[in-house]
């Protein structure tokens, strides 16, 4: 076994924990890696923050987050329903369940609100939208 070298620091990650000090704040030396696992997209990497000792992976706080598609599939799903196709039509296309369909344009849309929450509080205007950002149609209950 060879040297591993510095350990790599994780400046561009954030604690995704509210009650953390370092909550939404790059660049403070807090985060550490805390292995990886496989799934079907790829290698997810773990995260842990050395403030609070919260664990997290990439997906955390993203549209991906707790789902076992791929990030094509979900996308595929995304296209899909802001087309106009059909949920049964959709889970035929992807290869999934009904269900998975309901639930992942609801995690999508849910996410969406979030980030134009998020823009609109921080006053900050976006340069550009992209696609995906564009797919979801939000209505007020």
């Amino acid at each position: 076994m060879g040297k591993r070298g510095p350990k790599q620091k994780f400046l561009d990650v954030s604690c995704p924990n509210e009650d953390c000090r370092h909550y939404g704040v790059l660049g403070q030396g807090n985060i550490i890696a805390n292995g990886t696992y496989q799934t079907k997209s790829g290698t997810v990497r773990k995260y842990k923050c050395k403030t609070c000792g919260r664990v997290f992976n990439d997906r955390t706080g993203t549209a991906y987050e707790y789902t076992h598609l791929t990030r094509e599939q979900h996308n595929l799903i995304v296209a899909c329903q802001a087309n106009g196709v059909g949920v049964l039509r959709t889970a035929d296309i992807v290869g999934c369940t009904p269900k998975t369909v309901m639930k992942r344009t609801k995690k999508g849309g849910n996410h969406a609100k979030l980030v134009s929450e998020s823009l609109e509080r921080g006053k900050v205007r976006p340069v550009c939208l992209q696609f995906d950002e564009m797919l979801y149609t939000l209505k007020k209950r």
